[in-house]
């Protein structure tokens, strides 16, 4: 696959923060740049277990969605399935995961693929997921 030369290949982007902070919001805002500076298809997944807006990633501070992948919540490496011939991939709801989506971020990123994660960052607890 020839990838497109405006996109770095191997980066890790993390939006993080409360909810209602807008983290969704600036994720969306990334991805529209990059699709529109560099005109590349990009991969949208989320965790099972995030039941609102099945099958969208869903910002609503601006009412835009995008299609997603829903993964099992404990099987992140079945998000692998879906990333070939991918050059960036975005995952929301992260904290929803089981630990193994540290390894499989790692992972993608070692294959050049980018990476744009987005999640909470303190449980209900004020405890770091």
């Amino acid at each position: 696959m020839n990838f497109n030369p405006n996109v770095k290949p191997g980066i890790l982007e993390i939006f993080t923060g409360p909810m209602f902070s807008g983290k969704t919001q600036e994720l969306i805002h990334r991805v529209q740049k990059i699709e529109y500076m560099s005109n590349i298809d990009i991969e949208f997944f989320k965790p099972d277990s995030d039941t609102r807006n099945q099958g969208y990633i869903f910002s609503r501070g601006t009412n835009i969605k995008y299609a997603c992948k829903t993964i099992p919540f404990n099987e992140p490496e079945k998000i692998f399935d879906y990333v070939v011939n991918k050059q960036v991939i975005e995952i929301d709801e992260a904290q929803f995961f089981s630990k193994k989506i540290v390894r499989v971020a790692e992972e993608l990123l070692k294959n050049n693929i980018n990476v744009i994660i987005s999640g909470l960052d303190l449980d209900y607890r004020a405890e770091p997921f």
